[in-house]
């Protein structure tokens, strides 16, 4: 994928996070996402493909966030269990 797609699968993607954390990954339509980002459903398409791989991804970068924002900071917190070695 070029730069281009790949800044813009990010950008449908970091809004599908916010769509799915208020409506639920069940409350996501490829449609209404389009609409929201003022493109066409067959563009999330090209770049997701189905309603399910769009959810999955939104689960894998959502690991992701909490990965680099809770579990790694929270390991090298003085007194965590991860520092007592």
């Amino acid at each position: 994928m070029t730069r281009t797609g790949d800044a813009r699968r990010t950008a449908v993607l970091d809004r599908a996070m916010h769509v799915a954390s208020v409506n639920g990954l069940e409350g996501l339509s490829l449609g209404g996402l389009a609409d929201e980002l003022r493109t066409s459903k067959s563009g999330i398409q090209t770049l997701f493909g189905t309603k399910q791989d769009l959810q999955l991804a939104i689960v894998e970068s959502a690991v992701e966030v909490f990965d680099r924002t809770v579990r790694k900071p929270s390991r090298t917190e003085p007194g965590s269990p991860a520092c007592a070695h």
